[in-house]
């Protein structure tokens, strides 16, 4: 459906004879980085309620993880404490690939249309006036106070 959307948006520009520019943003560690504290509300706020929004908190909330290696001998195990883990969706799950977009479901489209696609997010900006150039900069500068404000942030090379 992603690539379908970005391919139709593309379209669409061409044939109202627009400019088009794209932005296209990989998350880093996005599934490790789900905030339960903020994920939750925005849960409720899409009016997931009563027994269904309990079953996502006990799926999520009061998870522990502890980290255990070998040391250059492998009979001996080097542990930390467990933590309980307050970000994250777990590792392996079914769900990782539908809780996600969710979380990011209220990403600004001020300027931008948002192409969604599991962790990789773009933003497509277009304009009739050909002598003018996009607004990258503003769309970009949005796009990452939203992902600060929301503990995510881009893979930098």
């Amino acid at each position: 459906m992603a690539i379908y959307k970005l391919l139709n948006e593309i379209s669409e520009a061409s044939t109202k004879m627009q400019i088009m520019g794209g932005m296209f943003c990989d998350l880093h560690k996005a599934f490790n980085c789900v905030n339960h504290g903020i994920f939750l509300p925005k849960l409720e706020f899409y009016g997931i309620k009563g027994s269904f929004l309990k079953l996502i908190k006990s799926y999520l909330q009061d998870r522990y993880q502890k980290v255990e290696h070998s040391a250059q001998n492998y009979y001996t195990l080097t542990s930390k404490n467990w933590r309980k883990v307050s970000h994250g969706v777990p590792p392996r799950s079914i769900l990782r690939p539908l809780l996600f977009p969710i979380y990011i479901n209220d990403l600004p489209e001020n300027n931008s249309i948002p192409v969604l696609f599991t962790d990789d997010t773009s933003a497509l900006i277009s304009h009739t006036d050909n002598n003018s150039q996009l607004n990258n900069s503003g769309v970009f500068e949005q796009l990452n106070r939203w992902f600060t404000c929301n503990l995510l942030s881009l893979w930098q090379n």
